[in-house]
Protein backbone atom coordinates (compact mmCIF):
# COMPACT_ATOMS: atom_id res chain seq x y z
CA UNK A 1 0.00 0.00 0.00
CA UNK A 2 2.60 2.57 1.08
CA UNK A 3 4.47 1.65 -2.58
CA UNK A 4 1.24 3.56 -4.49
CA UNK A 5 1.72 6.76 -2.83
CA UNK A 6 5.34 6.89 -3.76
CA UNK A 7 6.90 8.11 -7.52
CA UNK A 8 7.29 5.21 -10.05
CA UNK A 9 10.28 3.73 -10.69
CA UNK A 10 12.68 5.62 -13.23
CA UNK A 11 10.44 8.39 -12.74
CA UNK A 12 12.09 12.29 -11.46
CA UNK A 13 10.82 13.89 -8.57
CA UNK A 14 8.61 16.84 -9.96
CA UNK A 15 9.98 19.27 -7.00
CA UNK A 16 13.52 18.82 -7.75
CA UNK A 17 13.04 20.60 -11.21
CA UNK A 18 11.68 23.39 -9.66
CA UNK A 19 14.25 23.55 -7.14
CA UNK A 20 16.85 23.42 -9.87
CA UNK A 21 14.78 26.38 -11.53
CA UNK A 22 15.18 28.80 -8.43
CA UNK A 23 18.75 27.76 -7.36
CA UNK A 24 20.20 28.62 -11.11
CA UNK A 25 17.46 31.72 -12.28
CA UNK A 26 17.87 32.65 -15.47
CA UNK A 27 20.55 35.33 -16.02
CA UNK A 28 19.72 39.05 -16.88
CA UNK A 29 20.53 40.16 -20.18
CA UNK A 30 22.76 43.28 -20.60
CA UNK A 31 21.05 46.41 -21.90
CA UNK A 32 23.13 47.52 -25.28
CA UNK A 33 23.80 51.38 -24.80
CA UNK A 34 21.06 53.43 -27.45
CA UNK A 35 22.53 54.75 -30.22
CA UNK A 36 21.92 58.25 -29.96
CA UNK A 37 23.85 59.27 -33.06
CA UNK A 38 21.83 57.26 -35.21
CA UNK A 39 18.76 58.36 -33.52
CA UNK A 40 19.60 61.90 -34.36
CA UNK A 41 20.48 61.11 -37.89
CA UNK A 42 17.18 59.78 -38.32
CA UNK A 43 15.43 62.56 -36.78
CA UNK A 44 17.79 64.85 -39.57
CA UNK A 45 16.60 62.99 -42.39
CA UNK A 46 12.56 62.85 -40.81
CA UNK A 47 13.49 66.77 -40.61
CA UNK A 48 14.10 66.98 -44.06
CA UNK A 49 11.17 65.64 -45.72
CA UNK A 50 8.92 67.97 -44.18
CA UNK A 51 6.72 70.74 -46.48
CA UNK A 52 8.55 73.61 -47.93
CA UNK A 53 6.56 76.44 -45.61
CA UNK A 54 7.84 74.28 -42.64
CA UNK A 55 11.07 74.52 -42.92
CA UNK A 56 10.76 77.76 -43.89
CA UNK A 57 9.14 78.77 -39.82
CA UNK A 58 11.73 76.31 -38.90
CA UNK A 59 14.56 78.13 -39.71
CA UNK A 60 13.40 81.90 -38.01
CA UNK A 61 13.12 80.39 -35.00
CA UNK A 62 16.97 80.37 -34.09
CA UNK A 63 16.25 79.22 -30.28
CA UNK A 64 15.13 75.79 -31.90
CA UNK A 65 17.53 73.38 -33.01
CA UNK A 66 16.01 70.19 -32.18
CA UNK A 67 13.59 68.02 -33.98
CA UNK A 68 10.14 67.15 -32.44
CA UNK A 69 7.97 64.66 -32.68
CA UNK A 70 4.55 63.25 -30.95
CA UNK A 71 4.43 59.50 -31.49
CA UNK A 72 0.54 58.52 -30.65
CA UNK A 73 -0.36 54.69 -30.66
CA UNK A 74 -3.38 53.38 -29.93
CA UNK A 75 -4.26 49.71 -29.26
CA UNK A 76 -7.78 48.03 -28.75
CA UNK A 77 -7.22 48.13 -24.79
CA UNK A 78 -4.67 51.21 -24.17
CA UNK A 79 -3.15 54.28 -25.82
CA UNK A 80 0.40 55.18 -25.82
CA UNK A 81 1.61 58.61 -26.31
CA UNK A 82 5.94 59.32 -26.71
CA UNK A 83 7.57 62.62 -27.42
CA UNK A 84 11.00 62.17 -29.44
CA UNK A 85 13.67 64.83 -29.51
CA UNK A 86 16.63 64.43 -31.96
CA UNK A 87 14.95 60.30 -31.93
CA UNK A 88 15.41 60.01 -28.48
CA UNK A 89 12.47 59.09 -26.06
CA UNK A 90 11.83 62.54 -23.63
CA UNK A 91 8.36 61.68 -22.29
CA UNK A 92 6.05 58.63 -22.18
CA UNK A 93 2.35 58.19 -21.16
CA UNK A 94 0.00 55.51 -20.94
CA UNK A 95 -3.85 55.46 -20.89
CA UNK A 96 -5.84 52.03 -20.08
CA UNK A 97 -9.18 52.22 -21.68
CA UNK A 98 -10.10 50.82 -17.89
CA UNK A 99 -8.85 53.71 -16.35
CA UNK A 100 -10.87 55.76 -14.22
CA UNK A 101 -11.40 59.29 -15.71
CA UNK A 102 -14.19 60.49 -13.49
CA UNK A 103 -12.19 62.94 -11.14
CA UNK A 104 -12.29 66.45 -12.77
CA UNK A 105 -15.81 65.48 -14.41
CA UNK A 106 -18.99 67.82 -14.55
CA UNK A 107 -21.97 66.89 -13.55
CA UNK A 108 -25.96 67.49 -13.95
CA UNK A 109 -27.55 65.66 -10.71
CA UNK A 110 -30.50 65.92 -8.76
CA UNK A 111 -29.87 66.41 -5.21
CA UNK A 112 -31.85 63.00 -3.26
CA UNK A 113 -31.66 64.21 0.41
CA UNK A 114 -30.27 66.72 2.84
CA UNK A 115 -27.82 64.71 6.14
CA UNK A 116 -28.34 67.56 8.50
CA UNK A 117 -25.59 65.37 10.52
CA UNK A 118 -23.15 65.42 8.21
CA UNK A 119 -23.76 69.04 6.92
CA UNK A 120 -24.30 66.92 3.23
CA UNK A 121 -26.34 66.66 0.21
CA UNK A 122 -26.29 63.26 -1.81
CA UNK A 123 -26.74 63.76 -5.53
CA UNK A 124 -27.91 61.68 -8.17
CA UNK A 125 -25.49 61.94 -11.09
CA UNK A 126 -26.45 58.26 -12.93
CA UNK A 127 -23.53 56.79 -10.95
CA UNK A 128 -24.42 53.62 -9.32
CA UNK A 129 -23.47 55.49 -5.93
CA UNK A 130 -24.68 59.01 -4.91
CA UNK A 131 -22.49 61.67 -5.37
CA UNK A 132 -21.13 63.28 -1.74
CA UNK A 133 -21.33 67.09 -1.59
CA UNK A 134 -20.37 68.70 1.39
CA UNK A 135 -22.10 72.22 2.57
CA UNK A 136 -19.00 74.01 2.12
CA UNK A 137 -18.32 72.75 -1.18
CA UNK A 138 -21.92 74.14 -1.79
CA UNK A 139 -20.58 77.83 -0.93
CA UNK A 140 -18.17 80.08 -2.62
CA UNK A 141 -14.63 79.18 -2.12
CA UNK A 142 -12.76 81.47 -0.02
CA UNK A 143 -9.33 82.61 -1.90
CA UNK A 144 -6.35 80.06 -2.06
CA UNK A 145 -3.59 80.77 -0.38
CA UNK A 146 -1.22 78.98 -3.19
CA UNK A 147 -2.06 81.50 -5.21
CA UNK A 148 -1.70 85.52 -5.29
CA UNK A 149 -4.59 87.41 -6.34
CA UNK A 150 -3.82 90.10 -9.24
CA UNK A 151 -7.22 90.66 -10.27
CA UNK A 152 -11.07 90.63 -9.18
CA UNK A 153 -13.14 90.19 -12.28
CA UNK A 154 -16.65 90.89 -10.43
CA UNK A 155 -19.89 91.78 -12.55
CA UNK A 156 -20.91 95.49 -12.43
CA UNK A 157 -24.55 94.22 -10.49
CA UNK A 158 -22.53 92.78 -7.80
CA UNK A 159 -24.48 91.25 -4.73
CA UNK A 160 -23.54 93.31 -0.99
CA UNK A 161 -21.24 91.83 1.38
CA UNK A 162 -24.26 90.76 3.48
CA UNK A 163 -26.38 88.89 0.71
CA UNK A 164 -23.67 85.71 0.27
CA UNK A 165 -25.68 82.71 1.01
CA UNK A 166 -24.27 80.76 4.44
CA UNK A 167 -24.38 77.29 5.40
CA UNK A 168 -27.86 77.82 7.20
CA UNK A 169 -29.16 78.62 3.43
CA UNK A 170 -28.51 75.68 2.00
CA UNK A 171 -31.68 73.24 2.99
CA UNK A 172 -33.40 75.95 1.38
CA UNK A 173 -31.51 76.71 -1.28
CA UNK A 174 -30.80 73.24 -2.16
CA UNK A 175 -33.93 71.39 -1.20
CA UNK A 176 -34.06 67.54 -2.11
CA UNK A 177 -35.36 67.24 -5.89
CA UNK A 178 -33.72 70.50 -6.65
CA UNK A 179 -31.17 70.19 -9.47
CA UNK A 180 -27.41 71.46 -9.72
CA UNK A 181 -24.21 71.38 -11.39
CA UNK A 182 -20.94 69.54 -9.90
CA UNK A 183 -18.15 68.49 -10.76
CA UNK A 184 -16.28 65.67 -8.99
CA UNK A 185 -13.12 66.05 -7.26
CA UNK A 186 -12.46 62.70 -5.71
CA UNK A 187 -13.08 59.04 -7.29
CA UNK A 188 -15.21 56.57 -5.71
CA UNK A 189 -13.57 54.56 -3.10
CA UNK A 190 -15.24 50.95 -1.67
CA UNK A 191 -18.65 51.25 -0.66
CA UNK A 192 -18.53 55.39 -1.07
CA UNK A 193 -19.95 57.48 -3.72
CA UNK A 194 -17.33 60.58 -5.46
CA UNK A 195 -16.73 63.21 -3.63
CA UNK A 196 -17.98 66.75 -5.41
CA UNK A 197 -18.20 70.42 -5.33
CA UNK A 198 -20.38 73.55 -6.80
CA UNK A 199 -16.99 75.17 -7.26
CA UNK A 200 -16.32 74.65 -11.45
CA UNK A 201 -12.74 74.99 -12.50
CA UNK A 202 -11.44 73.67 -15.71
CA UNK A 203 -8.20 73.15 -16.37
CA UNK A 204 -5.87 74.06 -19.52
CA UNK A 205 -2.28 73.96 -20.47
CA UNK A 206 -1.37 77.08 -19.10
CA UNK A 207 -4.28 78.39 -17.32
CA UNK A 208 -7.33 77.34 -15.23
CA UNK A 209 -10.83 78.63 -15.91
CA UNK A 210 -12.76 79.39 -12.73
CA UNK A 211 -16.71 80.22 -14.13
CA UNK A 212 -17.91 80.95 -10.90
CA UNK A 213 -15.48 82.73 -9.51
CA UNK A 214 -14.04 86.40 -9.88
CA UNK A 215 -10.83 85.93 -8.77
CA UNK A 216 -7.95 85.96 -11.15
CA UNK A 217 -4.26 85.14 -9.66
CA UNK A 218 -0.70 83.59 -10.39
CA UNK A 219 0.60 80.19 -8.93
CA UNK A 220 2.81 81.24 -5.74
CA UNK A 221 5.17 78.38 -7.19
CA UNK A 222 5.81 80.74 -9.57
CA UNK A 223 9.36 82.42 -8.25
CA UNK A 224 10.96 84.87 -10.43
CA UNK A 225 9.84 88.37 -8.92
CA UNK A 226 10.18 89.66 -12.56
CA UNK A 227 8.13 86.71 -14.36
CA UNK A 228 5.71 87.36 -12.06
CA UNK A 229 5.21 91.08 -13.00
CA UNK A 230 5.18 90.34 -16.53
CA UNK A 231 2.57 87.52 -16.23
CA UNK A 232 0.46 90.34 -14.03
CA UNK A 233 0.31 92.63 -16.40
CA UNK A 234 -0.93 89.69 -19.26
CA UNK A 235 -3.99 88.87 -16.86
CA UNK A 236 -4.88 92.90 -16.70
CA UNK A 237 -4.75 92.50 -20.52
CA UNK A 238 -6.84 89.44 -21.06
CA UNK A 239 -10.26 89.53 -22.18
CA UNK A 240 -12.43 87.66 -19.57
CA UNK A 241 -16.14 87.75 -19.26
CA UNK A 242 -17.38 89.25 -16.13
CA UNK A 243 -17.46 86.95 -13.06
CA UNK A 244 -15.08 84.83 -14.33
CA UNK A 245 -11.56 83.68 -13.05
CA UNK A 246 -8.14 82.50 -14.05
CA UNK A 247 -5.30 81.31 -12.82
CA UNK A 248 -1.67 81.03 -14.43
CA UNK A 249 -0.50 78.12 -13.81
CA UNK A 250 3.61 77.05 -13.25
CA UNK A 251 3.31 75.70 -16.93
CA UNK A 252 3.04 79.52 -18.52
CA UNK A 253 6.51 80.66 -16.74
CA UNK A 254 8.00 82.24 -19.41
CA UNK A 255 5.73 81.35 -22.06
CA UNK A 256 4.53 83.89 -24.81
CA UNK A 257 1.13 85.57 -25.06
CA UNK A 258 -0.38 84.15 -27.56
CA UNK A 259 -0.25 80.84 -25.83
CA UNK A 260 -2.44 82.54 -22.95
CA UNK A 261 -4.75 84.01 -25.34
CA UNK A 262 -5.31 80.71 -27.27
CA UNK A 263 -5.63 78.67 -24.21
CA UNK A 264 -8.12 80.72 -22.60
CA UNK A 265 -10.32 80.18 -26.07
CA UNK A 266 -10.05 76.86 -25.63
CA UNK A 267 -11.34 76.71 -22.37
CA UNK A 268 -14.32 79.43 -23.05
CA UNK A 269 -15.66 77.52 -25.93
CA UNK A 270 -15.30 74.49 -23.60
CA UNK A 271 -17.34 76.01 -21.14
CA UNK A 272 -19.39 76.99 -23.61
CA UNK A 273 -20.20 73.34 -24.75
CA UNK A 274 -21.03 72.52 -20.72
CA UNK A 275 -23.66 75.43 -20.70
CA UNK A 276 -25.46 74.31 -24.05
CA UNK A 277 -25.54 70.70 -22.77
CA UNK A 278 -26.87 71.65 -19.23
CA UNK A 279 -29.71 73.68 -20.37
CA UNK A 280 -30.39 70.63 -23.30
CA UNK A 281 -30.15 67.90 -21.03
CA UNK A 282 -32.01 66.15 -18.15
CA UNK A 283 -30.81 65.52 -14.94
CA UNK A 284 -28.37 63.19 -14.60
CA UNK A 285 -25.98 63.79 -16.76
CA UNK A 286 -22.40 64.49 -17.59
CA UNK A 287 -21.86 67.71 -18.92
CA UNK A 288 -18.16 67.19 -19.38
CA UNK A 289 -15.61 64.61 -18.82
CA UNK A 290 -11.58 64.97 -18.85
CA UNK A 291 -10.11 64.30 -22.44
CA UNK A 292 -8.53 61.30 -23.06
CA UNK A 293 -4.68 60.91 -24.01
CA UNK A 294 -5.23 62.10 -27.35
CA UNK A 295 -7.09 65.26 -26.77
CA UNK A 296 -4.67 66.19 -23.84
CA UNK A 297 -1.82 65.88 -26.24
CA UNK A 298 -3.54 67.67 -29.01
CA UNK A 299 -4.60 70.51 -26.34
CA UNK A 300 -0.22 70.43 -25.42
CA UNK A 301 0.85 70.21 -29.32
CA UNK A 302 -1.15 73.68 -30.21
CA UNK A 303 1.09 75.27 -27.48
CA UNK A 304 4.25 73.37 -27.45
CA UNK A 305 7.09 73.91 -30.68
CA UNK A 306 6.57 70.21 -31.54
CA UNK A 307 7.47 69.44 -35.29
CA UNK A 308 5.10 66.81 -35.97
CA UNK A 309 2.08 64.41 -34.79
CA UNK A 310 2.10 61.01 -35.92
CA UNK A 311 -1.08 58.97 -35.05
CA UNK A 312 -1.38 55.37 -36.29
CA UNK A 313 -5.19 55.06 -36.07
CA UNK A 314 -7.74 56.57 -38.33
CA UNK A 315 -10.42 57.54 -35.76
CA UNK A 316 -8.11 59.46 -33.89
CA UNK A 317 -6.15 61.10 -36.70
CA UNK A 318 -9.52 62.85 -37.59
CA UNK A 319 -10.31 63.57 -34.24
CA UNK A 320 -7.14 65.02 -33.73
CA UNK A 321 -7.18 67.32 -36.68
CA UNK A 322 -10.51 68.59 -36.56
CA UNK A 323 -9.74 69.58 -32.78
CA UNK A 324 -6.51 71.22 -33.78
CA UNK A 325 -8.27 73.09 -37.12
CA UNK A 326 -10.69 74.86 -34.62
CA UNK A 327 -7.74 77.03 -33.48
CA UNK A 328 -4.80 76.80 -35.73
CA UNK A 329 -5.36 75.90 -39.24
CA UNK A 330 -1.60 75.91 -40.60
CA UNK A 331 -0.70 73.81 -37.39
CA UNK A 332 -3.44 70.87 -38.72
CA UNK A 333 -0.67 70.35 -41.65
CA UNK A 334 1.54 68.84 -38.78
CA UNK A 335 -0.84 65.77 -37.82
CA UNK A 336 0.00 62.86 -39.93
CA UNK A 337 -1.09 59.07 -40.29
CA UNK A 338 0.65 56.76 -39.99
CA UNK A 339 0.01 54.00 -42.48
CA UNK A 340 3.43 51.38 -42.42
CA UNK A 341 3.10 47.62 -41.90
CA UNK A 342 6.12 48.09 -39.05
CA UNK A 343 4.84 48.96 -35.77
CA UNK A 344 5.07 52.86 -35.41
CA UNK A 345 6.51 52.07 -31.49
CA UNK A 346 9.09 49.46 -33.34
CA UNK A 347 9.58 51.79 -36.25
CA UNK A 348 10.83 54.80 -34.04
CA UNK A 349 13.15 52.77 -32.17
CA UNK A 350 10.50 53.71 -28.80
CA UNK A 351 9.85 50.08 -27.77
CA UNK A 352 13.79 49.35 -26.96
CA UNK A 353 14.39 52.59 -25.12
CA UNK A 354 11.39 52.02 -22.69
CA UNK A 355 12.35 48.80 -22.37
CA UNK A 356 15.91 49.64 -21.17
CA UNK A 357 14.30 52.17 -18.31
CA UNK A 358 13.27 49.05 -16.58
CA UNK A 359 16.29 46.99 -16.40
CA UNK A 360 18.59 46.31 -13.56
CA UNK A 361 21.27 47.76 -15.80
CA UNK A 362 21.28 50.83 -18.34
CA UNK A 363 24.01 51.65 -20.74
CA UNK A 364 25.21 55.35 -20.46
CA UNK A 365 26.22 56.94 -24.18
CA UNK A 366 30.06 57.40 -22.77
CA UNK A 367 30.05 53.45 -22.30
CA UNK A 368 29.82 52.94 -18.84
CA UNK A 369 26.03 51.72 -16.99
CA UNK A 370 23.93 52.62 -14.23
CA UNK A 371 23.29 49.81 -11.99
CA UNK A 372 20.07 49.85 -9.68
CA UNK A 373 19.72 47.91 -6.60
CA UNK A 374 17.61 47.06 -3.60
CA UNK A 375 19.79 47.57 -0.66
CA UNK A 376 18.93 45.87 2.65
CA UNK A 377 15.13 45.84 1.51
CA UNK A 378 15.15 49.75 1.97
CA UNK A 379 17.04 51.98 -0.37
CA UNK A 380 17.54 52.49 -3.94
CA UNK A 381 21.04 52.54 -4.84
CA UNK A 382 22.50 54.19 -8.07
CA UNK A 383 25.83 53.72 -8.82
CA UNK A 384 28.33 53.83 -12.02
CA UNK A 385 30.14 51.27 -13.32
CA UNK A 386 32.78 51.52 -15.24
CA UNK A 387 33.11 47.56 -16.06
CA UNK A 388 34.93 47.49 -20.30
CA UNK A 389 34.38 50.84 -20.59
CA UNK A 390 37.36 51.50 -22.62
CA UNK A 391 35.70 54.73 -24.62
CA UNK A 392 34.30 56.38 -21.44
CA UNK A 393 34.52 60.25 -22.00
CA UNK A 394 36.91 61.91 -19.43
CA UNK A 395 34.33 64.00 -17.70
CA UNK A 396 32.70 61.06 -16.88
CA UNK A 397 35.32 59.46 -15.42
CA UNK A 398 36.24 62.44 -13.78
CA UNK A 399 33.41 61.86 -11.42
CA UNK A 400 34.47 57.61 -10.38
CA UNK A 401 36.42 58.38 -6.83
CA UNK A 402 33.05 60.67 -6.12
CA UNK A 403 30.29 58.25 -6.82
CA UNK A 404 32.47 55.59 -4.92
CA UNK A 405 32.75 57.57 -1.89
CA UNK A 406 29.31 58.52 -2.26
CA UNK A 407 27.65 54.80 -2.59
CA UNK A 408 29.81 53.11 -0.23
CA UNK A 409 29.04 55.84 2.63
CA UNK A 410 25.36 55.50 1.29
CA UNK A 411 25.91 51.44 1.73
CA UNK A 412 27.57 51.68 4.46
CA UNK A 413 25.60 53.73 6.71
CA UNK A 414 22.67 52.16 5.53
CA UNK A 415 23.53 48.45 7.01
CA UNK A 416 25.25 50.11 10.06
CA UNK A 417 23.35 52.74 10.90
CA UNK A 418 24.30 54.46 14.37
CA UNK A 419 25.13 50.80 15.64
CA UNK A 420 24.53 49.47 18.81
CA UNK A 421 24.26 52.84 20.63
CA UNK A 422 21.40 53.67 18.32
CA UNK A 423 18.30 55.18 19.28
CA UNK A 424 16.66 51.95 18.96
CA UNK A 425 18.04 50.11 21.52
CA UNK A 426 18.08 53.19 23.96
CA UNK A 427 14.57 53.90 23.88
CA UNK A 428 13.02 50.55 22.70
CA UNK A 429 9.92 52.12 20.41
CA UNK A 430 8.99 53.15 17.03
CA UNK A 431 10.68 56.62 17.55
CA UNK A 432 14.00 55.33 18.04
CA UNK A 433 13.55 53.26 14.91
CA UNK A 434 12.45 56.63 13.24
CA UNK A 435 15.25 58.30 14.75
CA UNK A 436 17.73 55.98 13.47
CA UNK A 437 16.78 56.08 10.02
CA UNK A 438 16.97 59.66 10.08
CA UNK A 439 20.22 59.81 11.23
CA UNK A 440 21.01 56.74 8.66
CA UNK A 441 19.70 59.19 6.07
CA UNK A 442 21.52 62.33 6.98
CA UNK A 443 24.79 60.75 6.91
CA UNK A 444 24.08 59.52 3.60
CA UNK A 445 23.33 62.63 2.65
CA UNK A 446 26.68 64.04 3.75
CA UNK A 447 28.45 60.91 1.98
CA UNK A 448 26.96 62.00 -1.17
CA UNK A 449 27.90 65.80 -1.01
CA UNK A 450 31.22 64.56 0.29
CA UNK A 451 31.45 62.86 -2.97
CA UNK A 452 30.31 65.34 -5.26
CA UNK A 453 32.60 67.54 -3.59
CA UNK A 454 35.67 65.29 -4.64
CA UNK A 455 34.46 64.92 -7.79
CA UNK A 456 34.52 67.92 -8.56
CA UNK A 457 37.56 69.40 -6.94
CA UNK A 458 36.55 70.57 -3.92
CA UNK A 459 38.94 68.67 -1.41
CA UNK A 460 41.82 68.76 -4.04
CA UNK A 461 41.39 65.00 -4.85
Amino acid sequence: MSDQNSPRDGAADPTSKHDEELAKPPQQRKAAATDRKGLKKGAQDRAKKRPLLQKIVAAFQKEKSSFRELIINAEPLEKRVALLVDGVLEKYEIERDSDNRMVGGIYKGRIKNLDPGLKAAFVDIGYNKNAFLHYWDMLPAAADSSVEVVRVNSKKKKKKSGDEPTVKDIPKLYPAGSEIVIQVTKGPIGTKGPRTTTNLSLPGRFLVLMPYSDQCGISRKIEDNRERQRLKRLINELTIPEGMGVIVRTAGEGKKARYFVRDLHLLLKTWAQIQARESSERSPACLYQEPDIVERTVRDFLTEDVDRVLVDNTSDHTRAQAAVAQISARSKGKIALYQDNIPIFERFNIERQIEQTALRKVGLPSGGEIVIDEVAGQWIALAPVFIGATHAGADVLALWPGWVVAFAGFRLFDIWKPGPVGWADRRGDALGVMLDDVFAGVMAAICVMIGAGISHGVFGV
